[in-house]
């Protein structure tokens, strides 16, 4: 049964939910994206691949707002957003996480919670021991900590989480205001076998009202999650598609080929 936490009733658009336009990000004389189109449909789950150095985060940063593009226009839910700040674009509906998990260590699962559901800019503050902070947020962090299946880790630390756990509180986290669209960059990096297992079935339930894109390094999350995958190389799309022509295309072949004779070179 699919995650309900944050389904928030809005019906999609006639327009993508996302449409990155002709994107270009200089650093210097370098361009870490290059003229980069797509766009990912509502409820769409697209995934972002291609060898370390591709641009992957890089346009991730821009398509948040933690960096301000050279070039190219960047819309949401049919609005400019190009300009808009990070925390402008949360407030829109967009989350994401980070390839390093970003939690408050010696703070609980449910306080990490809690706190996701107060958004950016907040400008009051609660007694985290309140009872009217516990009856405002409290039964509803209790559930997207079942949903996200840490339920039994509700009153641990973040710091005493497993690397894996750690990535489900993040998601969990990102679900508290209940987004329209999620970025997940490398979601499963450091995670074991069953850690990956476990965060697959995770992404696989989140709710269908929720347009996902994904980086991630591990093929079997990604084809197995998205629905489209694009690949990157050297800052350019280089192949688009549904997940079966993603794995026999040549030119994808080539390049992760290419990226993995280049780490058994010598210097």
């Amino acid at each position: 049964m699919p995650l309900s936490v944050s389904e928030n009733g809005k019906g999609p658009g006639p327009g993508p939910d996302l449409s990155v336009e002709d994107l270009v990000m200089r650093f210097g004389g370098i361009a870490a994206v290059d003229h980069v189109s797509f766009r990912v449909d509502p409820g769409e789950r697209v995934a972002l691949l291609g060898p370390n150095g591709a641009g992957k985060t890089t346009l991730f940063n821009m398509i948040t707002g933690d960096l301000r593009p050279t070039a190219g226009r960047i819309r949401m839910f049919g609005e400019d957003v190009t300009r808009l700040d990070s925390s402008g674009r949360v407030r829109k509906g967009m989350r994401r996480t980070y390839q390093t998990s970003s939690l408050f260590d010696e703070m609980s699962v449910a306080q990490n919670l809690c706190l996701g559901m107060l958004g950016p800019g907040a400008t009051h503050h609660y007694d985290m021991a309140s009872s009217a902070y516990r009856g405002e947020f409290w039964p509803r962090a209790a559930k997207v900590a079942r949903e996200v299946g840490l339920s039994r880790r509700f009153f641990a630390k973040a710091s005493e989480l497993s690397h894996g756990e750690r990535r489900q509180l993040e998601i969990g986290v990102s679900l508290c205001l209940k987004p329209r669209i999620i970025l997940l960059d490398e979601p499963a990096a450091g995670l074991s076998p069953e850690e990956r297992t476990t965060l697959t079935h995770l992404l696989e339930q989140l709710p269908s009202s929720i347009t996902i894109l994904i980086i991630e390094h591990d093929m079997d999350i990604a084809l197995r999650v998205a629905q489209r995958v694009i690949v990157m190389s050297d800052g350019h799309v280089v192949a688009e598609g549904a997940p079966g022509s993603i794995v026999a295309n040549e030119v994808v072949q080539a390049v992760y080929l290419g990226q993995s004779r280049r780490k058994h070179e010598p210097c």
